[in-house]
């Protein structure tokens, strides 16, 4: 039973090790396929759990945001300033 339990959670640990490189490499894609399993599963969910999923998801958005912008993780926003983005001029 052990050897059992201790193959599933190691599974599990990659799954979630998967999961996490993934959302990491391309956050973009992995929000759009949490909504799009979202909006698959949410089909028969009441409007409080969406509007719950949906603010988790922001504030997901957000540190993920904040990570990318500091360059670490989001407790070290501060520790580093992001130079601001050059202006290019569009002709047409």
């Amino acid at each position: 039973m052990k050897a059992v339990v201790s193959t599933v959670e190691e599974a599990a640990n990659d799954v979630e090790r998967f999961v996490r490189e993934q959302t990491e490499r391309r956050p973009y894609t992995s929000v759009a396929a949490a909504a799009g399993a979202g909006y698959v599963l949410g089909g028969g969910n009441p409007m409080r759990i969406i509007s719950v999923l949906f603010a988790l998801s922001g504030r997901f958005a957000i540190e993920m945001l904040i990570r990318d912008l500091s360059g670490g993780s989001p407790s070290t926003a501060g520790a580093r300033t992001v130079a601001p983005a050059r202006q290019r001029s569009v002709s047409w």
